[in-house]
């Protein structure tokens, strides 16, 4: 279970096709494999940078003389990676299998949105993301932020008790929601620091859940966003990233919690977003999304044979629900 790491060390621009380079890069990355680059005494590095994970991963000594320095920075990164993915792979199983979660769906949506297809496309998106959620008896609390380049707490996780209030605050999303630029390290500190905490409604003994959704590229403070996002899944928060239209996806993979694969979802417009396929991913990344059924015994019913009148007994097998019939 330990996180895969590649180190590229080259004094020299590669000559091969951008277009190979970058699938190969991007074949790595959506296994959650991290990529650093070290280009030793290079005056552009900007090929490098599109491979690597970040551009924090990428290193640009003048010498070979200088590569200590660079050891020990890429030393601390590795470290901290270790220890981050530890604390999260220890606590994402629960997360994957229990029916309670405290769930944040924070959004971003720019001014490619139309007006009309907030309401006709993201709003009913929303809804059915939760809709089989147990909120009513409590297994589930829901938060809702908003974020341009301040995150905005439509509420929080101890605001609304029942599914029908959560439903009503989430029909009002609508068009000043739209902004042009986006801070997602603001919205996750947010998230960090006033939701889940004992005042935002988070409870102690509950995994926590954060649904980021946006169909634009992070504006500003790439080092928080992605500082933000290693915090929260250090202290075991599971990260889905869900991307819409012109959204960096290899953006989204680095705040994403593991496996990247499956946490994080492309879609391409706001009119497919609503699909089964986009709705099945995110419900499958946690039980709590999932449709939970209390097993009903059955009961004895009468049936007539000749003129003797015998119980039939129909059982139906222990779990969740029966399936549907097939054809």
């Amino acid at each position: 279970n330990a996180p895969n790491v590649v180190i590229i060390l080259t004094d020299a621009i590669s000559k091969a096709e951008m277009k190979v380079i970058d699938s190969s890069a991007q074949a790595l990355t959506d296994t959650g494999t991290k990529i650093y680059a070290v280009g030793v005494g290079l005056p552009d590095v900007s090929q490098l940078e599109r491979i690597t994970s970040l551009p924090g991963h990428v290193f640009n000594p003048d010498t070979f003389l200088k590569m200590g320095t660079v050891r020990d920075d890429i030393v601390k990164q590795l470290e901290a990676l270790q220890q981050n993915d530890e604390a999260g792979d220890e606590k994402s199983l629960t997360v994957e299998n229990s029916n309670k979660a405290d769930i944040v769906i924070a959004y971003h949506f720019s001014h490619t949105m139309k007006i009309p297809d907030i309401d006709k496309y993201f709003v009913p998106f929303v809804a059915t993301i939760l809709e089989k959620a147990s909120i009513d008896n409590g297994d589930v609390r829901v938060a809702l932020v908003t974020y341009g380049r301040k995150a905005r707490v439509l509420f929080n996780l101890s605001k609304f008790k029942t599914s029908a209030d959560v439903f009503k605050e989430i029909k009002k999303i609508d068009k000043k929601d739209r902004v042009k630029k986006s801070s997602g390290g603001d919205a996750l500190k947010e998230i960090r620091t006033n939701i889940f905490t004992a005042k935002g409604g988070n409870r102690q003994d509950v995994p926590n859940i954060i649904i980021l959704i946006t169909d634009d590229k992070n504006s500003d403070d790439q080092p928080l966003f992605l500082e933000e996002a290693q915090l929260l899944k250090a202290a075991g928060v599971k990260i889905v990233a869900v991307g819409v239209d012109s959204a960096n996806i290899a953006e989204l993979r680095t705040i994403a919690s593991n496996p990247v694969v499956k946490n994080v979802i492309s879609v391409k417009g706001y009119s497919t977003i609503a699909s089964q396929d986009v709705i099945q991913s995110i419900r499958g990344t946690t039980q709590a999304l999932q449709e939970f059924r209390t097993p009903v015994q059955p009961q004895p019913r009468e049936t007539t044979t000749g003129s003797r009148k015998e119980p039939i007994v129909t059982r139906t097998p222990p779990g969740r629900g029966t399936s549907p019939p097939a054809g």
